[in-house]
Order: C-alpha cells, then structure tokens, then sequence
C-alpha cells in the first residue's frame, strides 16, 4: 500500500497534463513550477509522510534546512499555518497558474477564481523570495534529470491510472453507459 501512495504522491508531485508528442493528452515532463512549490512547502513545514521520504525529499529538506535563515523559514511557516496548512494538490495547483520562475505572475482570469486565490494571497511573492533565497534554479538543474527519470520509469502506469480516473459516466438516465472521454 506505501508504494501505491508513493506512486501517487509521485504522480502529483511531478506530472502535469498537458499534449505531449506522443499523442498523449498527458505531459509527464518534470515541471520547476512543481518542484519550486513542493520545496517551499517542505521548508515552510509540511510534515506529513510515511515513516521514510523519498531521498530526493530528504536531500532537499537537509539542503533547504541548512541554507534558508531562521527568519525566511519563520515567514514561510506563517503563512502556512494562517492558511490552514494546505496539502501537496492545492499548493501544485498554485504553481500551475503561475508563470514559469523566477517570476511567478499569476498567468490565468483571476476574476473566474478569486475565491481559490484568497486562499493563497501573497504567495507569489514568497515563491520569488524563495526561488532567489534558496537557490532553487541550481536545485533544479541537480534534480531535474533525476525527477524526469523517475517520471518516464512511472509512466505507463501512471497513463493507465489516469485513463481510468476518467472513466466518467455520461448518461445518468435509463442508459446509463460508461465512456471515455
């Protein structure tokens, strides 16, 4: 059962769906944005896990443990708990309305999702403090090749899994016929 939840820690931490050459209408390339979110996460005090992390996550902490001051965490670790703490989903939705790093500038219609974005207000601006604070852009360039290892060796497991998530249930009525979509 860990190595199902680690698949799907995994699977959200580092996929996005997007068209990829391969006809798939998933994009399973490793994404800064993500990577810059769940750093940030870590280091402001996300503690949730199994008894053992990912080793990238270990590595990753220690670094970010060692390297950030006192203050910058604090400031991190408070806006984290003034909005209830959060999970990996809704901060990595975050990252995907944003531009790409360092900038962070909120790329979609705001007005459709004030609501969401109340929830996350001035984050931005502490994902370019920490982007520059942690030096996240040499972080990545070590990571990327081994998150898109790990990504490619997940992904026709991860397709299945995701082809069947969205099995959806067109008609409701008398019929009642599964399709997909």
């Amino acid at each position: 059962m860990k190595k199902l939840n680690l698949l799907s820690i995994i699977i959200v931490l580092f996929y996005s769906i997007c068209y990829s050459e391969e006809n798939s209408i998933y994009c399973f390339d490793a994404n800064e944005n993500l990577f810059t979110a769940y750093a940030f996460m870590n280091a402001a005090g996300f503690n949730h896990d199994w008894s053992e992390m990912h080793q990238i996550r270990v590595e990753i902490r220690d670094y970010l443990d060692r390297n950030l001051c006192s203050e910058f965490k604090a400031k991190m670790n408070d806006f984290y708990k003034q909005y209830g703490g959060g999970d990996f989903s809704s901060y990595g939705i975050y990252a995907l309305l944003l531009s790409e790093p360092p900038k962070f500038i909120i790329k979609y219609d705001t007005l459709k999702q004030k609501d969401f974005l109340k929830e996350y207000d001035g984050l931005d601006d502490l994902y370019r403090d920490f982007y520059e604070k942690a030096k996240v852009k040499e972080l990545w360039k070590k990571y990327k090749p081994i998150i898109q290892r790990i990504n490619d060796e997940y992904k026709p497991f991860a397709e299945i899994t995701l082809n069947d998530i969205i099995l959806i249930q067109i008609n409701w009525g008398s019929v009642g016929g599964f399709y997909y979509i």
